[in-house]
């Protein structure tokens, strides 16, 4: 962990994705012959090294962007709400170690704090931070959510598929105008705990006049031309499911008791 969180760069070699494919971006070729069985890559827990101590969460989780916000963990659409009483700054280091653990970029780090790049660990040099992580780990496992792991000095968020709450989402629904194509600025807000922070994420996406329309009027308080078309708000929502995963937002739009809502603030 030291090595990757002092020299990220010797070890940024292949992704997932790409080691399967055999080359990365820059046209390097991965030699994995080793990794291979029957001609076919092995999955990632075949050839992965464990560290920590708890089983990784891998059911999809909603991290709170506030205190009366409840985690909601398993299938989307039918999620279990766990209500935790966290306060302010434990619910904003798990929002950056949440961002930590999905590989966006984090800075101003705190002194004794490091991370070790592309694989979601922060080591912690200081007493007091880490005792203030394993209250926090405390907290979490009294409720059955063992959302931190720790390997001696270092933690990360004990979760493989971790996405933000509502509250810390932004949509912005531009080119309302019939005959045009709808443009969707979805962002998510920065950062900032006792351990470091992490810039804002924004990414931005086209939706056809149809759905477009839907979106917006959603933004406006109208569920009612969603509502008309559910399965081809599904359908979209796959399809831009690569933008959504960018900022870590698990839906543009869900339903509530049936009703078509936006899954982010509205600008």
């Amino acid at each position: 962990m030291r090595c990757l969180a002092l020299h990220p760069d010797r070890f940024d070699w292949f992704t997932e994705e790409e080691l399967a494919n055999g080359v990365n971006a820059r046209g390097s070729k991965a030699f994995v012959d080793a990794l291979r069985q029957d001609g076919c890559l092995l999955h990632a827990p075949d050839y992965s090294i464990a560290l920590g101590n708890e089983r990784v969460v891998r059911d999809a989780i909603d991290i709170p962007g506030c205190v009366s916000e409840p985690f909601c963990l398993g299938v989307t659409g039918r999620e279990r709400q766990v209500h935790v009483p966290l306060d302010d700054e434990e619910i904003r280091i798990l929002g950056w170690l949440a961002a930590v653990r999905r590989g966006d970029v984090v800075r101003d780090l705190a002194e004794g704090v490091s991370v070790a790049s592309g694989c979601g660990w922060v080591l912690v040099g200081h007493d007091s931070i880490l005792e203030m992580l394993k209250n926090l780990e405390a907290k979490l496992s009294a409720h059955s959510l063992p959302l931190l792991d720790f390997h001696e000095r270092a933690t990360r968020l004990n979760a493989t598929c971790a996405y933000f709450s509502r509250s810390m989402l932004s949509v912005e629904i531009m080119g309302e105008r019939r005959g045009t194509s709808y443009r969707v600025l979805l962002s998510r807000d920065g950062l900032r705990c006792a351990l470091g922070a992490a810039d804002a994420r924004e990414v931005t996406f086209v939706l056809s006049e149809k759905i477009g329309s839907a979106v917006y009027a959603l933004t406006q308080g109208d569920p009612g031309p969603a509502l008309d078309d559910l399965e081809t708000v599904k359908r979209m929502q796959r399809e831009v499911r690569k933008s959504l995963d960018e900022v870590g937002a698990r839906l543009l739009v869900r339903q509530v008791d049936g009703v078509p809502e936006l899954h982010a603030k509205v600008r």
